[in-house]
């Protein structure tokens, strides 16, 4: 009788012991997974962020333009437009921490940031074009 007995406590604590292992996992899955209002609060700091970017190429922009209009030339690259005061210093730097940048591209000036993913060349770029008379 004993014996029945032995494996009975042993068969319960094996099970007690597998019920554990699956809350411990349910737990940590639980745990691992972003509670809605994060992944919400997340999208919408970038998402402001893209906004700012958008602002600040914007700026970029005229800035150009006053540079082109004041000096009859167009400027070397965005540093010259910070050098020469058209725009303020630590401007040169996307909300994303990315340099924004400045190429022309035959009849065009392209002043583009990488966006979010902080990779050129992705949909997510943003991009403001300047024609060049």
């Amino acid at each position: 009788m004993r014996i029945v007995w032995v494996i009975a406590i042993l068969i319960g604590v094996a099970w007690l012991f597998n019920w554990m292992s699956e809350q411990r996992e349910a737990e940590t899955k639980r745990l691992s997974e972003k509670p809605r209002s994060e992944q919400y609060i997340a999208g919408s700091l970038d998402r402001g962020k893209t906004a700012g970017a958008v602002m600040t190429v914007h700026q970029y922009r005229d800035a150009f333009l006053r540079y082109k209009i004041t000096r009859n030339a167009n400027p070397e690259s965005l540093k010259t437009l910070v050098n020469e005061g058209y725009l303020q210093p630590g401007s040169e730097f996307d909300p994303f921490g990315q340099l924004y940048e400045l190429e022309y591209q035959g009849r065009e000036a392209v002043i583009s940031s990488p966006g979010a993913d902080r990779v050129r060349g992705t949909p997510d770029d943003i991009i403001q074009r300047v024609v060049l008379d």
